[in-house]
């Protein structure tokens, strides 16, 4: 059973990931979903631009947005 919710939520996530254009949007979903399986309180996102060799670096604090509900 928790096999076939992992994969539900892979899949969600999956999902927000290629549709989602908004940064911030995009961040609350991946912390709304990835907060139900464990607690955390920053997360951050980094993004590899392959043609210019760098990296983008995007955090967020959830210490102010109270975790879901089970």
């Amino acid at each position: 059973m928790a096999a076939n919710t992992d994969d539900a939520l892979l899949l969600h996530l999956n999902e927000a990931i290629a549709t989602i254009r908004d940064k911030e949007q995009l961040f609350q979903i991946i912390a709304r979903k990835l907060r139900l399986i464990f607690p955390f309180d920053m997360m951050g996102i980094s993004i590899f631009d392959p043609e210019l060799k760098n990296k983008r670096l995007f955090f967020k604090d959830y210490t102010t947005i109270a975790p879901p509900e089970p």
